[in-house]
């Protein structure tokens, strides 16, 4: 079973140390370093959640009670190194939810604490409200000892942020206020919901980092342009090694932020050798165009054109001023020729930032791995023409220095079949790692990148072990990943089995295998997922055609093969123009008596979620007739005047009414998966339930309480009459019993037409269907039974037969013929090899008409084809 895990918002401490914080900066737009995360994708202790892309969306730490360093595969997350958990009791999910730009607090009411600070420090932190339109979203400092400064010290609520952002981020600032050298913890506590942040800072932040960077060169740097414009660089080292002079190693260069390759270097040198290993491994400029075909990584080549760009907002081209040329760009690289390259297979599907004007394969810039000690060239010549350009490049490349890492544990998975097994092999999840390979081994020792590599599915017809390896540029070898595999016996496919009766086909499902379970499904696209199935368990009872999957499985393991059939239904009831529709969210608005918004769980009468008796009078005394028991006979005389609340707006078309009883609403929003699961969510029962036509939507209108002894009298009533004959379709759940259908004339007198059939479970919704045969105008409501109590009423819709009815209709009729007569079913593209189409009375047509057309094809064949 899925279980949704409420996100809890964390108490977050600086680490207690004996001395006063330094400066210090959480900025969680920097990201998250691929060596967190390899780790948080190996803790389980983290749920995680992945784009389509492969990246991280979100990771929450979901452990309960967790307390202390903030951790993750053993280590102490070095972006949050320094904040720690606690204060939080082991009830609550106690969840951190961090996202690659901004860390989410998702509770009121907690505190965040920073212990040893000293009198005129100050802490800033930057965020918005989670929610786009709430307006009491905020933080506040709970300690007498932190001032507030700055812009926002008449206000520490973080209004909506909007639904574009357009509202920006909100900044609070304060400053610790105390007497003497002591050492002081000072607290800030959330209000009203999630925030999202994006900083924290004590004083002015972290202190500044000076970068260091190797040039590489050989011979004379006397008249160097590179070297000229890297000492001007600010807050950077430079560590000059003459190649010609001094031998490298590939461990030496990884500890400069940035290896630069001059454009004198020698295509011949050592150096080369070892550039080459160790550029995965290391950021990485280069500004040597000879070294592609050393390399074997490409060509050097020149261009005297103009450069060009289609990517004008790449971070490589902040602040420079482009030529605009027509939805491409020019970009100054020099004012004669300057160098480009033509790549190899080693860079394919790099990033091109710039080529030649009119020769796209003349590449003047390229970034290879940009997130991971990323390589970049830029030619030499721009240096001097636009040196932004050489100080973008490295910003990029610093930012890009990581810490060399194992790749992700690759994943082992197994497919039974018929006593055989298909293993799979796969990257690990969530992190992208170019150029991985995975290697596996059969006999129990651990792989290698020496051993066989995978490049496709395994078949295995006796139990082994498969052990696997992964290996990834700029990565080292991963753990080794390990799985037994089984055989066994896979169960037989499923028969379908129809039965046409008038207005509808019943469907039985069976399997000669024993002891398994058959799950089926009306998907669109063939699947075998479980939470998009149904478990068969009596037979199914289609009123429209469906295309029907089934399969079987062993012991939850071991799945069947599919069987899958069209079934189609004899003069199919097609009732499906809605003329009304009921949804619970329209009561979101301000409509209660006392003119308030509906907030969860409230009511919708003035006597709000506490029932009240039905009688104002006191009724007269009486004898039972049946038991001859003294009681208390009311009249109408006696009855609590009903009260009504119309749906909001301007032209409702429902009203709530009720004597007493309660009706409450709820915020929560049903699904149209995980068939027959009880339990983390509102999910339907049977694939059936499901229908585009008549689609649940969110939030709900419960029967809630009533007096004991007294009759339930609360209903959900049209306001208009509808033309019958009508449908009545309910989407609720109704553990408590059935609700009912019914119709009337006046409003006043009411006919039950059916039973909206009870779920008889606490969080299961389905679709009942109620129908009204008559030929006049009626009003529609939906009220309670005698035992019907908890019903949430989801949606209810009104539909009769119209244009949309007859038409569905004749192609559900068409369908019918096509299966029992032969008549193929076409649409209008079904022309391939037609030579002449004509009508029923011989007419000849440019194409096919809808209904029935007579088709002469190519091979001299006559067909009859129904166009829906």
């Amino acid at each position: 079973m899925k279980k949704l895990f409420t996100l809890i918002v964390i108490a977050l401490l600086v680490s207690v140390g004996a001395n006063a914080q330094e400066k210090k900066t959480w900025d969680f737009t920097k990201g998250i370093s691929s060596a967190t995360l390899a780790d948080l994708a190996a803790d389980a202790a983290w749920t995680k959640t992945y784009n389509d892309d492969g990246s991280l969306k979100n990771a929450v730490l979901s452990t309960k009670g967790y307390s202390g360093e903030i951790m993750a595969n053993g280590k102490v997350v070095k972006e949050l190194a320094g904040l720690v958990l606690g204060g939080i009791s082991a009830g609550n999910g106690n969840n951190l939810d961090w996202y690659p730009a901004k860390l989410r607090l998702n509770r009121k009411d907690e505190t965040l604490t920073f212990p040893s600070l000293k009198n005129g420090q100050t802490l800033t932190i930057v965020g918005r409200s989670a929610n786009t339109t709430a307006t009491d979203r905020g933080i506040k400092a709970t300690s007498t000892n932190l001032v507030p400064i700055g812009d926002n010290t008449e206000s520490d609520i973080m209004l909506g942020s909007g639904v574009d952002g357009s509202k920006g981020t909100y900044t609070f600032k304060w400053r610790v206020e105390t007497t003497g050298d002591d050492l002081v913890e000072v607290k800030v506590q959330t209000m009203g919901g999630p925030l999202d942040c994006t900083l924290f800072m004590i004083d002015d932040g972290d202190p500044i980092i000076t970068s260091k960077i190797a040039y590489l060169y050989a011979g004379d740097t006397s008249a160097d342009k590179v070297l000229e414009a890297l000492e001007k660089r600010e807050n950077t080292e430079i560590v000059k090694i003459d190649v010609a002079n001094t031998t490298i190693t590939a461990e030496q260069l990884q500890e400069y932020e940035v290896t630069v390759i001059g454009a004198s270097v020698p295509v011949d040198n050592a150096a080369v050798a070892t550039l080459k290993e160790a550029m995965p491994f290391n950021p990485v400029l280069n500004l040597n165009a000879n070294l592609y075909a050393a390399w074997g990584y490409g060509e050097a080549t020149v261009s005297s054109r103009a450069g060009f760009t289609s990517k004008n907002k790449h971070s490589l081209f902040a602040g420079i001023d482009l030529t605009d040329a027509d939805e491409r760009w020019v970009v100054l690289l020099s004012k004669g020729d300057y160098s480009t390259v033509i790549l190899g297979d080693y860079f394919a599907g790099d990033d091109i930032v710039a080529t030649d004007e009119d020769e796209e394969d003349l590449v003047a810039i390229h970034v290879h791995n940009a997130n991971h000690n990323a390589y970049v060239y830029i030619p030499v010549e721009s240096i001097e023409e636009t040196p932004q350009l050489f100080a973008n490049a490295l910003d990029l490349l610093i930012e890009s220095k990581q810490e060399i890492t194992p790749a992700t544990t690759p994943v082992i998975s197994q497919e039974f079949k018929d006593k055989n097994t298909n293993v799979t092999i796969t990257a690990g999840p969530g992190i992208a790692q170019p150029k991985t390979r995975l290697f596996y081994t059969t006999d129990g020792t651990d792989p290698t990148a020496e051993s066989t590599e995978y490049t496709g599915v395994i078949n295995f017809t006796e139990p082994t072990t498969v052990k696997a390896v992964a290996i990834a540029e700029g990565y080292t070898l991963s753990a080794v990943s390990s799985l037994d595999i089984l055989i066994k016996e896979q169960p037989s496919t499923p028969v379908i089995a129809v039965e046409q009766n008038e207005g509808e086909t019943v469907v039985t499902l069976s399997c000669q295998s024993e002891n398994v379970d058959i799950w089926y499904n009306f998907e669109e696209e063939t699947t075998t997922d479980t939470l998009k199935s149904t478990k068969y368990t009596d037979p199914i009872v289609v009123t429209s055609p469906q295309t029907v999957t089934a399969f079987a499985v062993a012991g939850g393991a071991v799945w069947s093969e599919i069987a899958t059939q069209r079934v189609v239904v004899k003069n199919a009831r097609v009732v499906i123009d809605v003329a009304a529709h009921f949804q619970a969210k329209q009561w979101t608005a301000d409509n209660n008596p006392e003119g308030k918004s509906v907030a969860n769980g409230k009511g919708m009468f003035s006597w709000g979620a506490s029932a009240v008796t039905m009688y104002t009078g006191t009724g007269t005394a009486g004898v039972d007739p049946d038991t001859g028991d003294d009681i208390i006979v009311y009249g109408p005389e006696d009855l609590r005047p009903l009260e009504a609340v119309n749906e909001p707006g301007e032209n409702p078309e429902w009203v709530l009414k009720s004597r007493g009883t309660c009706l409450i609403w709820q915020n929560n929003d049903p699904k149209n998966t995980n068939f027959g699961e009880n339990e983390g969510g509102y999910y339907p029962i049977h694939a059936t339930d499901v229908d585009p036509l008549f689609p649940v939507t969110s939030y709900d209108i419960q029967f809630y309480k009533f007096q004991a002894n007294e009759t339930p009298n609360a209903s959900i009533e049209t306001l208009n009459q509808y033309q019958a004959p009508l449908d009545i379709v309910v989407l609720a759940n109704m553990q408590g019993g059935p609700l009912l259908g019914q119709v009337s004339a006046d409003g006043e007198n009411w006919t039950t037409v059916g039973e909206i059939a009870a779920t008889g479970y606490s969080r299961m919704w389905n679709k009942s269907t109620v129908s009204y045969n008559g030929t006049d105008k009626v009003y529609v409501r939906v009220t309670q039974d005698v035992i019907s109590v908890g019903a949430k009423v989801f949606d209810i819709y009104i539909a009769n037969q119209g244009e949309k009815s007859n038409e569905l209709k004749a192609q559900y009729d068409a369908e019918y013929n096509e299966v029992t007569t032969g008549i193929q079913n076409a649409n209008k593209q079904s022309q391939k090899l037609t030579q002449a189409i004509y009508s029923l009375n011989g007419v000849r047509q440019q194409s096919l008409k809808r209904g029935l057309n007579i088709v002469v094809l190519g091979d001299g064949s006559v067909r009859k084809v129904v166009v829906k």
